[in-house]
């Protein structure tokens, strides 16, 4: 089944060594018109919810003015990052641009600011220096070649989203892999050997103007590697799939447990269907012998999978059945995609679709989408304790409907950030990627639309925490973990 990946880590590519390669020719309005009404076509014809964030109009709207900066000759990284924003514009984390061919190598070839950057609220703080020069960690970026950092921050908003209209979770993703601040800064104010930066430093309060080089990104691990032991960004699936998929630690004194679930598979989406419920049954077992009170889930950057994983989570805490998504529809079927794509989808045997009243195509078979499916509470070693719940802007697709579903059927306690997925809806399922004709650009997007069996009123953004919880720059640095602090500290509170 051809899940989507990219929510996991959107490029494995990332930091790869790529053959140097030239700036590539100019694209002309012709070939940037032909592509862009190319693109736009096929979201209309074949996105299952183009307009839950942005009415027709507003589309329209952002559409032509992309046709009007596109109407002088550019080079395709200005052409890219049109693209960029007319993805941007949707609001849905699920669909993506995609470099290819000769601008891909280009692109990737391109060097990287030597810091690691957290942003809050208009802020940018820089810490991991990997740029060779003593500058204090937890120092503010003021500016980059003059481009204040409250600037810089608002222009990566229109050129990049996730699921909504977060700007918590936005935040976030520019201190992550997926819109990395370090590579995002170059694709949009331009590439350069160098840059001019504006940095109050951290332990003096004094500003300090350096220019500093740019650094590939073989180098930027080497150096991030060497200097603090590890990296902070994976580079490949073999990175990704090395982390443990769950973990659980146990305070026997303190009588919880720390449940930690990294992603909803475990090595890939072809797996057996048992993997998922074998760990939570182990797990399980372990959380009732060792006499836990009150449990922990911790769902922090954890990038998605499957979602019929998420739901037999909740088996373990919920005392009532409940069915995850209540509909996972289609605009068409195959032959309906046949007129955009030459891939073979195979959609009708493999979901059993059936056309709707509506007009709609609904997936049918339940035997790989487990989610559509009735899950009854399981007795054995089921937990009935406190519960909280560790959630931030890296939560998202299937681990934002394991918090969205956590919420509906238990009284778990929310704390962090909100999260970077939807609580009540989905994009994620069978990817289409539709090739710009004349350029070196592509888009990359969702099928089918899952809705889930939530409130109607909580569907359209992600789980909002009970309690708002943030790491300061100097926790981040120290690695504090300030969230699961506060609910430690709150379990202490509550048995006074």
């Amino acid at each position: 089944m051809n899940r989507n990946f990219l929510h996991i880590i959107i490029c494995f590519t990332l930091f790869a060594s790529v053959l140097s390669a030239q700036d590539p020719a100019l694209y002309q309005p012709e070939q940037m018109h032909a592509d862009l009404k190319k693109f736009r076509s096929a979201l209309e014809y074949a996105h299952p919810d183009l307009f839950a964030n942005v009415t027709p109009e507003e589309f329209d709207r952002h559409f032509q003015s992309l046709i009007q900066q596109s109407s002088t000759p550019l080079r395709p990284v200005q052409f890219h990052n049109l693209v960029l924003q007319l993805v941007a514009g949707l609001h849905d984390g699920h669909t993506t641009v995609q470099a290819t061919n000769a601008f891909r190598t280009y692109l990737y070839q391109q060097k990287l600011l030597p810091f690691h950057v957290l942003v809050q609220n208009g802020r940018a703080f820089l810490i991991r220096n990997m740029s060779g020069k003593e500058i204090a960690e937890g120092s503010e970026i003021l500016s980059i070649d003059g481009n204040l950092s409250n600037t810089i921050i608002r222009e990566f908003k229109l050129h990049f989203a996730g699921d909504g209209l977060c700007e918590s979770c936005l935040d976030h993703r520019f201190g992550s892999s997926y819109h990395s601040f370090y590579r995002s800064y170059p694709w949009i104010f331009g590439f350069s050997q160098s840059h001019k930066f504006a940095i109050r430093d951290q332990s003096t309060g004094k500003v300090l103007e350096i220019e500093l080089r740019g650094i590939s990104g073989s180098e930027f691990r080497e150096r991030e590697k060497k200097k603090y032991g590890n990296n902070l960004h994976t580079a490949s699936i073999e990175e990704v799939l090395a982390k443990p998929v769950l973990s659980t630690v146990f305070d026997k004194k303190k009588k919880y447990a720390y449940l930690k679930i990294s992603r909803f598979f475990k090595d890939s989406f072809d797996e057996p269907a048992s993997t998922f419920p074998d760990l939570y049954k182990e797990a399980f077992r372990q959380i009732k012998s060792s006499g836990t009170r009150t449990l922990i889930i911790d769902l922090r950057d954890n990038g998605g999978g499957i979602g019929g994983n998420a739901a037999h989570l909740v088996q373990y805490l919920s005392d009532k059945p409940f069915i995850p998504t209540r509909e996972l529809s289609l605009k068409g079927n195959d032959e309906y995609y046949a007129r955009i794509t030459s891939e073979k989808l195979d959609l009708d045997q493999y979901f059993g679709l059936k056309k709707a009243a509506s007009g709609r195509y609904l997936v049918t078979d339940t035997k790989d989408l487990g989610e559509l499916r009735k899950f009854q509470p399981i007795t054995d070693n089921q937990f009935r304790g406190p519960i909280y719940v560790l959630i931030n802007g890296g939560t998202i697709s299937a681990a934002a409907a394991a918090a969205g579903m956590l919420r509906e059927n238990t009284v778990a306690v929310f704390v962090g950030q909100e999260t970077g997925g939807y609580a009540g809806m989905s994009n994620g399922i069978r990817q289409i990627t539709i090739r710009g004709d004349a350029t070196d650009v592509s888009i990359n997007f969702p099928l089918i639309h899952g809705d889930f069996n939530v409130h109607k009123n909580v569907k359209g953004r992600g789980v909002v925490p009970d309690h708002f919880v943030q790491s300061s720059v100097s926790d981040v640095i120290k690695g504090r973990d300030s969230v699961l602090e506060f609910v430690l500290e709150r379990m202490r509170l509550e048995k006074r």
